[in-house]
């Protein structure tokens, strides 16, 4: 029935999530402090276990916190650059442009919404960024105690829906440190979040190679008043005339072969399909089909037979996480306070220039947020 939510596992999933939030939410609520139009959530549970694991391998963590720094700045220029060089685009370019930041969230049962972010399968989305959080957060807190600045708390926050977390350091202690020391402390979470973007990585590429072969040939789109859309071709093309299509050079080279207006029997995934070939518009002498950006369809080997399944899944998932700790740990070294880039340079200014540079930063921090909202808002305002 037209205007109805199919109900699914993904909807079900987000539903329940945001009842679970809800529910708990009320039964802690005397223990939740709102401030700024944000939920917080401070603990002290947990707490010991910090200060042994980061008192124990102080000088790891503190390495980990001195190479954070030089990973951190170099990782912060590239990702100013690239929403740099996205905004140009976006403003000389308008007709053409898309979305250099787009906001992630877990799969909604709305297509309007998922139109302007980038939706997310709700169990990669939950689990990636409870990676996230928990590798940004725990890498401040160890590398503070390797650094001798207490923890006061941590804890969980909201900003509506949107999971949070946070380390509080004691602030008189840290504002007393060294700049080393703050620098050390405030480029340790992304740097945590860089680390696991390429441990995952590093998997997903691993198991993809070795279990993943090639199965076929998919497509964007069906171009206008071709042959395919004529004759409403759908799903992946794992033959044509009879002969095995598994990658995009298989197809190219039986195309290649077939004449143009001759008859071809395409067997898909969702079925057989015989229509006339046409003349290619970028020459006349090629068959054509009409079939926008065709590439090849790689899934897991059918010989792992039950488990194909489960090692989908696991892949997909390695790469959400490995993209969700890229997104977030370089939009995190953004030169934007409160961000941990902003505290970055903020300290690194003081350094150079020996006096409060509040005023500059708040300034530089205004410019970077105008970009970021170019990049998000700029294709569809323009």
């Amino acid at each position: 029935m037209a205007g109805i939510i199919p109900i699914d596992f993904e909807n079900l999933s987000t539903i329940a999530f945001l009842i679970f939030i809800i529910i708990l939410a009320v039964k802690d609520r005397k223990n939740i402090e709102f401030k700024y139009g944000i939920f917080m959530r401070k603990m002290q549970r947990g707490k010991k276990w910090i200060y042994d694991v980061g008192d124990k391998h102080k000088k790891f963590f503190s390495i980990f916190g001195s190479i954070a720094i030089v990973v951190g700045i170099i990782a912060s220029l590239i990702s100013f650059y690239l929403i740099l060089q996205s905004s140009y685009g976006i403003i000389t370019r308008p007709d053409e442009a898309r979305p250099g930041l787009q906001p992630i969230i877990p799969s909604v049962p709305s297509t309007t919404v998922c139109k302007y972010a980038l939706c997310v399968p709700f169990w990669y989305w939950i689990i990636g960024v409870l990676v996230v959080l928990l590798s940004h957060e725990l890498s401040h807190a160890f590398v503070s105690r390797a650094e001798n600045i207490r923890i006061k708390s941590f804890g969980l926050l909201s900003v509506l829906v949107l999971p949070g977390a946070f380390v509080e350091p004691d602030e008189r202690q840290l504002k007393k440190s060294s700049s080393l020391t703050k620098l050390k402390i405030y480029s340790a979470g992304s740097f945590a979040n860089i680390l696991i973007f390429a441990v995952t990585i590093a998997l997903s590429m691993a198991i993809f190679q070795s279990l993943y072969v090639e199965s076929g040939v998919h497509y964007q789109a069906l171009i206008e008043n071709s042959p395919a859309m004529k004759a409403e071709l759908k799903g992946t093309i794992t033959e044509i005339n009879g002969q095995k299509i598994s990658s995009i050079n298989d197809f190219r080279e039986v195309i290649g072969n077939v004449s143009v207006g001759k008859s071809v029997n395409i067997t898909t995934t969702e079925g057989i399909y015989k229509f006339v070939t046409a003349a290619s518009p970028e020459n006349s002498t090629q068959s054509y089909i009409g079939i926008a950006n065709p590439a090849t369809l790689f899934a897991v080997s059918p010989q792992l037979g039950v488990l194909t399944g489960s090692i989908d899944w696991i892949y997909q998932l390695l790469v959400w996480v490995a993209f969700l700790n890229i997104g977030i740990g370089l939009v995190n070294l953004l030169p934007i306070k409160p961000l941990d880039g902003g505290l970055v340079y903020e300290e690194i200014l003081k350094v150079l220039f020996k006096k409060n540079v509040s005023k500059l930063i708040n300034v530089i921090s205004i410019i970077t947020f105008a970009i970021i909202l170019i990049n998000i808002l700029g294709p569809y305002i323009l």
